[in-house]
């Protein structure tokens, strides 16, 4: 089926970015917008739920000052290891057989850690330090996999996360966490399944009624894909400058 909405990876969005972008999405659900489909309907009370959710949880994750620079990378590296998950998965069903030998080599310590996002952050962490000791054991199995550039992205988000975490990061601000994580999730799931709805119900009744929905919808998602990229290249700007300062530091030393 046609994709008639833009696509977005919400999970790179910092906690106030999710909300404020489903904010404005929920907006948009007036009741002539979701009267068409009963479906639609339920999926869109849904979003009013899942968004009170997370404005609550939103008020405790700021009472404990959590950095939205944890969240960014936490995210980055779930995705890296979707990623990683994703390159093993097509190792199983290669046609060349040592590839597909030494991805079934791999599987196990993967099968093992399969919930892993779903972990506390510090959790996370060291299954992550677990998971990487037991791959860098196996290079060659590594290597024929093709997963070893995301094994190093990983290792090196686990390694920024441990920094930025430090001793500041307590029991009860890594319960509400991993509760903005399981809130976000959620209507990340719900918001794909409605867009998905609206686009099945265009194939099957026409576009027309919904022209005006989809285009403020695809203008929202523009918006917010551009600030994203803003703000990416600003981090990415920053750590250079950093990782510069560090080595004219080490060669004065």
């Amino acid at each position: 089926m046609e994709k008639l909405i833009i696509r977005i990876d919400v999970k790179q969005f910092t906690n106030n970015r999710h909300f404020e972008f489903f904010t404005e999405i929920h907006g948009l659900l007036t009741p002539a917008v979701i009267a068409r489909s009963s479906k639609i309907a339920a999926q869109a009370a849904l979003i009013t739920r899942y968004l009170e959710e997370e404005d609550v949880v939103a008020l405790q994750v700021r009472k404990y000052d959590e950095s939205d620079e944890i969240l960014l990378v936490d995210a980055a590296r779930d995705n890296s290891f979707t990623g990683m998950k994703a390159l093993l998965k097509v190792a199983l069903k290669h046609k060349d057989n040592n590839i597909r030998k030494a991805a079934e080599h791999l599987k196990p310590f993967f099968d093992a850690n399969k919930n892993l996002a779903r972990l506390p952050l510090d959790e996370e962490t060291a299954a992550i330090y677990n998971l990487l000791q037991e791959l860098d054991a196996r290079p060659n199995e590594v290597q024929t996999t093709g997963i070893a550039a995301l094994i190093e992205e990983i290792r090196g988000y686990n390694q920024e996360l441990t920094a930025l975490m430090g001793s500041r990061y307590s029991a009860e601000a890594q319960r509400t966490h991993l509760k903005m994580k399981e809130v976000r999730k959620k209507m990340d799931a719900a918001y794909l399944k409605l867009i998905s709805l609206f686009e099945a119900d265009a194939a099957l009744n026409g576009e027309e009624p919904y022209a005006e929905l989809f285009s403020e919808i695809n203008a929202r998602v523009t918006r917010y894909a551009n600030i994203m990229a803003q703000e990416k290249g600003r981090r990415k700007s920053k750590k250079s400058n950093a990782d510069n300062e560090e080595s004219t530091e080490s060669a004065d030393n």
